[in-house]
């Protein structure tokens, strides 16, 4: 993991938390954040810990993951540029609900509790912003439509008559 304060990172203005932000209210939340840039497999936070942050992503990817009473680990989300996450703990005041994980090298702006209390209250408009995207994310849930970037990969390994029969079904099970 790498930290350094940033002056005017490439930010994602075209989706996300910053696509309906103004010029300077991205200045503004940039001028509060630290870049952190994560190698593929490093875990940015896990389940269980105390939130005392928040992240954009400026490019990469993010397994956002639970793991179960059981042991087991469910993949809910995979976030890209743009994305943000760690906002909820923020705000409700409460423990990380997933572990993220970057799965290809990763730049991301950390805003810490501090400054994300901060940002809130002087710019509505990135308010707005988080509330929009989280309320979308809801409704998706709802819907079972999810908003978020979900992934689903299959491979087929050394294909037989019967894995080359059941692949239609397989694939048309996971849509």
């Amino acid at each position: 993991m790498n930290d350094q304060t940033i002056s005017n990172p490439a930010l994602p203005t075209e989706q996300g938390v910053f696509g309906s932000l103004s010029e300077e209210a991205a200045r503004k939340i940039t001028g509060a954040a630290t870049r952190r840039t994560f190698r593929s497999g490093e875990q940015l936070i896990q389940q269980g810990d105390v939130g005392d942050s928040m992240f954009i992503i400026l490019h990469g990817r993010v397994r956002m993951s639970i793991r179960r009473d059981d042991g087991s680990e469910d993949v809910v989300n995979i976030l890209q540029r743009g994305d943000h996450f760690g906002e909820l703990s923020l705000l409700i005041d409460g423990r990380r609900a997933a572990t993220a994980t970057a799965i290809m090298d990763t730049a991301v702006l950390e805003i810490s509790r501090q400054d994300f209390l901060a940002l809130t209250q002087a710019l509505p408009e990135f308010s707005i912003a988080l509330s929009r995207t989280i309320g979308k994310w809801l409704l998706g849930a709802q819907t079972r439509k999810i908003a978020r970037h979900r992934q689903s990969i299959i491979g087929v390994v050394r294909t037989t008559e019967l894995t080359a029969q059941a692949a239609p079904s397989i694939a048309l099970f996971c849509r």
